[in-house]
Order: structure tokens, then sequence, then C-alpha cells
């Protein structure tokens, strides 16, 4: 709407400028405001109508851990198995299943890695379509793949060890006990009661020195015996969050509704300073 006599926006040096100011500059460049707002809109419902929905797939793999006494100590750091994720098996995984999925190697670089706060397990997430779901079922499987050949390889190692060593140290102690056991009968077998008697404190100690390696005999049996690893695997299957994440479609309409008004504004502000600077570079070219 052009300006009139009556509806005048630019003012005089050193006045102020007011609410109805404002209100009459917008109105006059109804058409510029309208206009960007909505392009904006158009713009936010066309990208809300075809963007595809996101899901969030999570997998949770545990790594294995070896027994020490009443405790569980993982194989390695999860800090370090998120490194070895992330910049060895993620790639490696995503390049085996090329050939088959070609998804496979947009969707491994998405994928983040974060240890469990209270236990030996790291966490796979990543955000992907409901047609993308059997690529990331199967990056995820072969992911965990390796890490269990890796990890698991090396505990079944350790403990065949620490069992071979436990074994020989069982063994060492049943020697002892018989050699004690025999010196208590040959003791036991000396004629004369009064030399049995002088060495009753001998007598004493083979037996108490047989019992503590009884005891410990028995405790080395039990940890023998107990469960040996707890194996690295995956646990259970893929998950898939149960409605989309991200921005819903009437969010990205609003924000771009929003967008439209600001810019709208700042346009209708602009071209307002433009006009006035062009009015007084004539008035200064025709002074």
């Amino acid at each position: 709407m052009p300006e009139t006599p009556n509806t005048r926006t630019d003012r005089e040096p050193g006045a102020s400028f007011d609410l109805v100011d404002l209100w009459i500059l917008f109105r006059s460049r109804v058409l510029v405001f309208w206009g960007t707002l909505t392009l904006a809109l158009a713009v936010g419902i066309g990208l809300a109508l075809t963007s595809t929905p996101q899901f969030r797939y999570t997998a949770l793999i545990r790594i294995g851990s070896h027994r020490i006494g009443e405790r569980f100590i993982p194989v390695m750091p999860t800090s370090l198995v998120q490194n070895w994720i992330l910049h060895s098996l993620v790639p490696l995984s995503a390049t085996q299943l090329r050939k088959a999925l070609p998804e496979t190697q947009a969707i491994a670089t998405r994928i983040q890695v974060s240890p469990i706060v209270h236990g030996s397990g790291v966490l796979l997430q990543v955000d992907g379509t409901q047609a993308q779901s059997k690529t990331v079922q199967a990056l995820f499987a072969a992911i965990s793949r390796h890490v269990e050949q890796s990890t698991n390889a090396h505990l079944l190692a350790q403990e065949e060890k620490s069992r071979r060593l436990l074994k020989a140290e069982i063994e060492s102690i049943k020697k002892e006990i018989g050699v004690f056991q025999a010196q208590q009968e040959r003791i036991g077998h000396e004629s004369g009661s009064l030399h049995r008697r002088a060495r009753f404190h001998e007598i004493e100690f083979l037996a108490f020195e047989t019992s503590h390696l009884e005891q410990q005999e028995n405790h080395l049996e039990r940890l023998l015996a107990r469960p040996p690893v707890r194996l690295t695997e995956l646990l259970g299957p893929v998950s898939r969050s149960p409605g989309p994440v991200g921005l819903t479609p009437i969010k990205k309409v609003g924000i771009f509704l929003l967008l439209g008004a600001i810019l709208g504004a700042a346009l209708v502000i602009l071209l307002h300073l433009r006009d006035q600077a062009r009015k007084r570079l004539r008035e200064q070219t025709g002074a």
C-alpha cells in the first residue's frame, strides 16, 4: 500500500517511533510479509509430507569378563571397547555387508556406541527408517560377532590357563598333605610311648599344617567348580523405538512458520531502511 501524507512512516530527525508507526510500516509492506510467511509455510509442509519417519534402533552387547573372587572383571575396559567398535568393527562390518545391503555404509556412519554405566557392556544406537530395519539388524549382528570372536577367544584362553594353574596348585597341596600324613604315621608307629610324648608338639604341628592345607585344597576345588567366565554376547534382539524420533510433522511446520514470520518482519524493516536511505541520498544530492 503506497504511503500517503496521512500515513507517513518516515520521521523528522529526533522524532520518536511508536507502535502506530510500526503498524503503518507493516501495512505498507503487507505483501512482502505475507509472501515470505506463505513461502516458508509451503516449504515446511512440503518437508513434513516428503520426509520419512525415523526410528531409533538399539542393541546391547555384554562384554565378557573373568571371575576374580566374587567379582567379574571385563576382558577390556568398556571405553576401550567403545573406540574399538567405532573405529574398527563398524567400518569392517559395513564393508562386509555392503554388497548384499547397499545402505549399510550410510547407516554405519551414524552409529553411536556408549558404555553402560553400571555393568560391563556397550550400547549400539542408530536412527533409521522402517525400511532399513533389516539392514540395521544385520549390521548390529555382524558387529556383535566380531566382538564375541575377539574377546571370547581371549577369555577362554585366559580361563584355561587359570584352570591349569589351579589344578597344579591343588596337586602340589595334595602332595604336601601326603608328606605330612606319612610323617604323622611314622611318628605314631615309633616304639616307646615316652618317645612319642616327646614328639607330641611335632605331631600337633603336622596335624595343624595338614588341616590348613586341606582347607586350601577345598577352597581351590570350589574355585575350580565355579562357572568360569561371562562370555561376550548380544543380549536379545535389536529393539526399535515404538514411535518415530525427532521432530513430528506438526513441529516442522511450526518451526518454518516461525522462521517465515521472523524473516518476513526482517525483510519489511530492511526494505523500509533501504527506502529511507535512498530518500536521504536524494535530499543530500538535491541540496
